[in-house]
């Protein structure tokens, strides 16, 4: 499995992350640059951040620094798979993903910060407006649910009583980050 750097120029001119992740052909682009005399052969530790990972391929991009490297799920060391979004601690030698694993804030339990009964309150009370879903986080669906409610001349209004009861008999139970509510 090969990994490299590669920039967004790069990235758009081999059609995306998906041509990029999926071929196991080294493109013309990495092949130039893997063709380059290394000075180091030592291992480089970093902090990233992943920019993209492919179920289907078992493979993902992190970024560090503006460069862009591939891994492959046999390098991922943590127990948890692989999320968009993860930062991530990645060993690279020869610019070459060699292990990566998360950072430790995202191996502990996330512990929950919003209310339970809060969030249903305001979806009890304020649901037309999408007051509790922008509570938990979930931005875009709260502002759905005003605009539903504008345009169906206020019947909108279940939409978010709806939720406020599912809330607070515990069937919507997670905010945006996946942590419970309290």
């Amino acid at each position: 499995m090969f990994s490299f750097p590669v920039s967004l120029a790069a990235k758009n001119k081999l059609g995306g992350w998906s041509s990029l992740l999926c071929d196991r052909q080294m493109s013309p682009i990495a092949s130039a640059h893997n063709n380059k005399k290394h000075t180091t052969d030592l291992v480089n530790n970093m902090l990233g951040h992943i920019e993209s990972y492919d179920e289907r391929c078992q493979t993902g991009v992190i970024k560090h620094e503006g460069q862009f490297y591939e891994f492959h799920l046999d390098q991922w060391t943590s127990d948890a798979p692989p999320k968009v979004g993860d930062d991530v601690d990645f060993d690279h030698e020869e610019d070459k993903v060699t292990d990566v694993s998360l950072v430790g804030a995202y191996l502990m339990e996330a512990k929950p910060v919003k209310s339970k009964l809060v969030a249903a309150l305001l979806g009890i009370v304020f649901g037309a407006i999408g007051l509790h879903r922008i509570y938990l986080g979930f931005y875009f669906l709260g502002f759905t649910q005003a605009v539903v409610t504008l345009i169906t001349g206020g019947f909108g209004v279940m939409w978010g009583f709806i939720e406020g009861v599912l809330i607070a008999t515990g069937h919507i139970y997670k905010d945006a980050k996946g942590r419970h509510l309290k």
